[in-house]
């Protein structure tokens, strides 16, 4: 999206001739001339690998035409302790995306005992599109065992871009990290670090140049853990073109700068055009509907119209093109809604974030990396919709696009002319409520005590019925009948459904109606004779569970995708003469609160009269996120819902 906007930016950076000849410091940049194996800790020794340098040079620099480049220089050291680490690091990929030119590449390994075997460049191959990720150059490292330590510097020179992330801490631990960003000293970038990567120090010792550098003695291994927003929790930085010496004072690429760009590319189109979105509005028939059901009515016609395309070919982009071929791309999509709302009278802002699993929107550093997704608000009824996605509806946007912030983007008129002005606000999420997967079943034993039959009804709402509802019309009926059988058979295969059905599967049900699937099972799986004892694993009728354990100390805070919750309902007939012995294992109540209120809980209680049982379980989690201090909470609460999986009833005869 943002590659969109690359001609504009390009309007804010006159060119000096004076800063042409100023030495490129990548030249001078260079590895040890006599390297030795470095001495490890016994700590570090038992890593699989170990990261001994890894330096990284971003340098902005003007080419004799007067045309700013960005020369990009890697240098790492990387100690392999184990065979694995051998097997994983044997091959280096260096990607060449945006590359304009390979400048050089030099490696070496060097053994335990100090012998250099250096990079034969014969061994370097160029593949044109490596797993369908681009250009890669790709070299194979000579001499490398047990102990020994593979170096490589490479330059890659590159499209400038005046916006970066970089990341620092990935599963490995690394020593020596730095990070330089370089720029002529008629330019000002800035940078700011996040989860406690040292701040930047700024040297302007360097001829015309300036020169931002953060540097690590050591960042430990951050490894992937469940219910965590991993890329977001590592070391980063992110980096920004601030400020212009022909413009004193003046910053560059502000979020007002974004909301005029983006204005101009979503809101204005051609008198054409609007002639084109008002007959459709007309065909829709808007009229006597509230706002919310106009916009239900125009987002359904264009998500069932419209197919979208990543091209940026100029009829993706077109809104008369858009009516006529029925395909768009986001930015062209997004046109034609606000030009249909706009028609409708529906008052719509346009709305830039990012995954917030990805990294967190940062208004208060306005790199316009952020503005990766689109979102539509609507001021009227305080909700939105994903104008490009096909399988979102009105009130439901990805989940991660949620409990994070954004740049709204309102349109102002001043006399004739009208632009865009920007505001940085929360994009809520949803309440955990309206996210529910509900479960009842009535369950009988038959009458030879063979197995248990039952009749099971599973809703699913919100986010919970997103992963079903909006593609089942879609799906051949081989896969339908997959699907449902998979939702039904909570015991697994061993289980017979009959009598299958589902509901509310219309367009005008998705994410508005429950999701609702339903049918009777029969199934041995729950019921094992014990002497002359029976025992009734009614924990495994709400199926299985996940467990969270945590072997290594945990290092980052609960983060889930949606707020959402479970409710089950268990009705049971207990036969003829026998009774339970140990009901009181149904009476389970995990949870934690705030404010003594609850925010999780997973609750268990039962209701027993004459030979009917009702079991009836709440689980929900009512925060998207929780502290590192809240871990040991959480976990109880999701381990609580693998405990009741593992109950069982005991049946004896009165």
């Amino acid at each position: 999206m943002k590659k969109v906007f690359y001609a504009i930016l390009l309007l804010f950076i006159p060119f000096f001739a004076n800063a042409q000849n100023v030495a490129k410091q990548y030249e001078s940049y260079d590895w040890e001339k006599d390297p030795h194996p470095h001495i490890l800790s016994e700590t570090e020794t038992k890593e699989n690998d170990i990261i001994l340098k890894d330096v990284k040079l971003l340098e902005y620099a003007y080419s004799e035409k007067g045309d700013l480049n960005l020369y990009v220089t890697v240098h790492k050291i990387i100690r392999l302790n184990t065979d694995k680490s051998i097997e994983e690091n044997n091959k280096i990929y260096i990607s060449l995306r945006e590359m304009m030119e390979f400048v050089d590449l030099k490696a070496r390994t060097i053994s335990k005992t100090g012998k250099i075997t250096l990079l034969d460049k014969n061994n370097v191959k160029e593949v044109e599109n490596f797993e369908n990720s681009g250009p890669f150059k790709i070299f194979a490292v000579e001499g490398a065992e047990l102990g020994s330590e593979i170096e490589y510097i490479y330059t890659l020179k590159k499209y400038s871009s005046y916006f970066g992330t970089e990341r620092l801490q990935y599963t490995t631990p690394r020593k020596n990290v730095r990070l330089d960003i370089i720029f002529p000293d008629n330019l000002t970038f800035e940078a700011k670090c996040y989860n406690h990567f040292p701040e930047f120090i700024k040297d302007s010792s360097i001829i015309g140049k300036i020169r931002l550098s953060g540097k690590a003695d050591y960042i430990p291994a951050l490894k992937e853990e469940k219910y965590s927003a991993y890329d977001a929790d590592r070391m980063r930085v992110e980096y920004k073109l601030a400020y212009n010496k022909s413009k004193p004072g003046k910053r560059l690429l502000t979020w007002n700068d974004a909301a005029e760009s983006y204005y101009k590319s979503t809101y204005e189109i051609s008198s054409k055009a609007k002639s084109r979105t008002h007959d459709l509005v007309k065909q829709m028939d808007l009229a006597k509907m509230n706002a919310e059901e106009k916009i239900r009515t125009i987002e359904s016609y264009v998500k069932t119209k419209f197919a979208i395309s990543t091209e940026t070919k100029e009829d993706f982009y077109d809104v008369e093109r858009i009516i006529k071929n029925k395909y768009a791309n986001a930015t062209g999509i997004v046109k034609l809604y606000m030009a249909l709302f706009d028609d409708a009278g529906i008052d719509c802002q346009l709305v830039l974030t990012c995954d917030r699993t990805n990294k967190k929107f940062d208004g208060t550093f306005d790199t316009w990396n952020y503005l990766n997704d689109y979102l539509l608000y609507f001021p009227q009824v305080n909700n939105f919709i994903a104008p490009d996605q096909p399988l979102m509806r009105f009130g439901f946007v990805p989940a991660t696009f949620t409990n994070t912030d954004g740049l709204f983007i309102k349109k102002v008129s001043i006399g004739d002319y009208e632009t865009g002005v920007s505001k940085i606000k929360n994009i809520p999420a949803p309440n955990y409520t309206l996210s529910y997967n509900k479960l009842y079943e009535d369950i009988d034993l038959e009458p030879d005590f063979s197995g248990i039959k039952m009749h099971i009804k599973q809703t699913y709402t919100g986010y919970e019925a997103q992963a079903y509802q909006p593609i089942y019309g879609f799906l051949p009926d081989e896969d339908k009948k997959k699907l449902i059988e998979a939702l039904l058979k909570i015991l697994g295969n061993e289980s017979t459904v009959s009598n299958a059905k589902v509901s509310n599967v219309d367009e005008a049900s998705i994410l508005v109606n429950p999701f609702i699937v339903e049918g009777d099972l029969k199934t041995s799986a729950a019921l094992e004779k014990a002497g002359n004892k029976y025992l009734f694993k009614i924990g495994t009728l709400i199926g299985p569970q996940a467990e969270l354990y945590q072997e290594d100390e945990r290092k980052t805070d609960v983060e889930n995708q949606f707020n959402h919750g479970y409710y089950r309902e268990i009705n049971f007939t207990i036969p003829e003469g026998y009774k339970i012995s140990n009901t009181d294992a149904l009476n389970i109540d995990v949870f934690d609160s705030e404010n003594s209120e609850r925010t999780m809980e997973f609750k268990s209680s039962f209701k027993l009269e004459g030979n009917k049982l009702k079991v009836i379980i709440d689980e929900d989690y009512r925060k998207i996120d929780f502290p590192l201090a809240k871990f040991e909470a959480f976990r109880k609460v999701i381990n609580a819902s693998a405990d009741f999986n593992k109950i069982v009833l005991v049946l004896e005869k009165k």
